[in-house]
């Protein structure tokens, strides 16, 4: 069964404002020295929860905030894209801060970064044995299924990366696809490794970024980065934030 995450909602004026905030908010890279420079996901997120200029919100749980600032940082095309994908999960994290769900969180991350990212980016690069491997793995929910998916992803890697070498040399280019795909299992496994009490997961999701890694060099060059990217982070964040 799914953990859901309860949030604590304010009345409705006071969402009705927070909604017009969110409205209002253009997410920019980076960190900002202050709001009038601009904001970033997590900078955001502090805004709408009224707290001062920060990129680490106390609000938020650790693994949402390191998610949210390394999908902020990837390679969006414009600002517009990167505010549409992630502005409807910033005002969720608020109030998931010490509520007790990180390391689930931790592995939810892993698991769509094995067994959902990697072998998309594996079947990019026309490696289908080994895509379908690592999505016939069971769930990543503990430290058991985590080195079982760790082993299996390292192995996709070595594969990926022998067909990487072989792309090179004949001039092969990886696609923005792909390269999204590597975006967000990046992010997953950052965000994984912010649950301290996780390694397991954080080492899981590691593996699956030097699989889709060594994919991207391996990829089409004709894809949309925004629109895979844009898939990923409402992957990622719904799980993080406790849907199936």
């Amino acid at each position: 069964m799914t953990t859901k995450i309860t949030i604590k909602h304010e009345g409705p004026d006071t969402h009705n404002v927070k909604q017009t905030q969110l409205a209002s908010i253009v997410l920019t890279h980076g960190a900002h020295s202050t709001r009038e420079d601009g904001v970033c996901a997590e900078e955001a997120v502090a805004l709408l929860a009224g707290l001062g200029h920060t990129d680490s919100p106390p609000c938020a749980s650790p693994v949402l905030i390191a998610l949210g600032q390394r999908l902020n940082d990837s390679g969006w095309s414009s600002n517009a894209a990167r505010t549409a994908a992630i502005a409807p999960y910033l005002l969720p994290q608020i109030g998931t801060a010490g509520d007790g769900l990180d390391q689930r969180r931790a592995y939810a991350l892993a698991d769509v970064a094995v067994r959902e990212i990697a072998p998309e980016a594996l079947d990019a690069a026309g490696l289908h044995e080994h895509a379908a491997t690592l999505r016939a793995l069971a769930p990543i929910v503990d430290q058991a299924t985590a080195r079982a998916a760790g082993a299996a992803a390292v192995a996709a890697g070595a594969a990926a990366g022998a067909a990487a070498r072989a792309a090179v040399e004949a001039a092969g280019a990886a696609g923005a696809a792909a390269r999204a795909a590597g975006a967000a299992a990046r992010a997953a496994v950052e965000a994984a490794g912010a649950a301290g009490d996780a390694e397991d997961a954080w080492a899981a999701a590691r593996a699956a970024v030097e699989a889709a890694g060594a994919a991207e060099d391996a990829g089409a060059a004709e894809d949309d980065g925004d629109a895979v990217l844009t898939r990923w982070t409402a992957r990622l964040f719904t799980v993080a934030l406790g849907e199936p």
